[in-house]
């Protein structure tokens, strides 16, 4: 029986069959000797420090038509919207007045209101909020020429989620538009940065392929970003959440048990030493707070999101979209920025709000 220990020597550890044992385990025991060990190996690199940050949805017009997704071209149900640049600074400020620094830009993948240049213009409209220090984008694969434009309007990471390794699931997820192109979409993170970028994220959607087999596979692409590049990816576990006109997302595939997700996140710290991991507020309080009490792995949360075009600042975007327009999922801690703050503290936690170090 492969121990906790034996893990951290070998490759061999994270393989599909031995995540599996991992995630499937009826040893309390076991399960516990997991968490303990994510838990020393958390406070060992990142202390009690957790960043919060919020996402800030630039758009939601979108050429795919992903099955899990609200955003997808073939939605009837949804009403269209990208923000003006005085509407996107108006977001930029509201989230800002919540006590966050940092924001991860979001948008539908559009050529035209999600590409490089629009990308990059709105990168550098955010950035004119002077609270604002850190700029993520989590927008469609670009070109290296693309990425290093966005660089340079003042972006400091990249997130590209995969949804899935498994070839076959992503082809049924993703019917048709360009993000059927499995290739380029795995080639996004090289081009970042090759362009520049020192940071980047990556993950799975998880209730779309087994679990076991994501996992591994999405543990060896970070691996190879680390040998290749000495980049530790951030990682991201989102699991499907009910989306409105999203068939997918109201009966995943293979859903994922809030037990296997709390050892998956384990697994991912024993795999991923260094690396960021996010917990985003698809969770519930309850999931979320569990997984902070029992310190395996997570650095970083969301806080006060919203996953509607113009839904921090309101005015005139939510007179247009009606006063509580669907957003891209359903968000399942809806607590307020002090409550989670002030959750954070009581678990022992420090709540910082941006990565230190990085260009302000």
């Amino acid at each position: 029986m492969m121990t906790v220990a034996m893990m951290t020597m070998t490759g061999a550890a994270f393989s599909p069959s031995a995540v599996r044992t991992w995630l499937e385990t009826d040893d309390p025991v076991r399960e516990q000797e997991l968490f303990a060990q994510a838990r020393a190996i958390t406070r060992r690199h990142f202390g009690t420090r957790v960043t919060l940050y919020a996402p800030l949805y630039l758009s939601n017009l979108c050429v795919n038509n992903c099955l899990y997704c609200a955003f997808r071209r073939e939605n009837p149900l949804l009403v269209r919207r990208a923000l003006r640049p005085g509407e996107l600074r108006a977001e930029a400020a509201a989230i800002a007045a919540m006590g966050h620094r940092t924001v991860v830009l979001v948008a539908g993948e559009h050529p035209r209101q999600a590409g490089e240049e629009a990308i990059a213009a709105a990168v550098a409209t955010v950035r004119t909020v002077p609270a604002i220090r850190d700029v993520q984008v989590e927008v469609m694969p670009l070109t290296v020429a693309g990425y290093r434009q966005v660089s340079e309007a003042g972006a400091g990471m990249v997130v590209v989620y995969q949804e899935t390794y498994d070839r076959a699931v992503y082809a049924q997820a993703h019917p048709s538009g360009p993000k059927t192109d499995y290739e380029w979409r795995l080639g996004a993170l090289t081009r970042a940065l090759r362009a520049g970028f020192r940071r980047v994220g990556m993950g799975v959607l998880l209730g779309l392929g087994d679990v076991a087999e994501d996992s591994a596979a999405l543990i060896a692409h970070a691996r190879a970003f680390q040998t290749a590049w000495d980049v530790w990816p951030t990682i991201s576990l989102p699991r499907l959440q009910p989306a409105t006109g999203a068939p997918w997302a109201l009966s995943p595939p293979r859903p994922v048990t809030d037990r296997v997700f709390l050892r998956l996140l384990a697994v991912i710290r024993m795999a991923l030493p260094k690396s960021r991991i996010t917990l985003s507020t698809r969770e519930s309080p309850r999931l979320r707070d569990l997984a902070l009490r029992l310190g395996v792995g997570v650095t970083q949360v969301s806080a006060g999101s919203r996953t509607d075009v113009g839904g921090y600042a309101g005015g005139r975007v939510r007179e247009i979209l009606s006063a509580r327009p669907p957003g891209q999922f359903a968000i399942q801690d809806e607590r307020p920025v002090p409550a989670i703050t002030g959750r954070l503290k009581t678990l022992g936690y420090q709540p910082v709000w941006y990565q230190r170090g990085l260009r302000a």
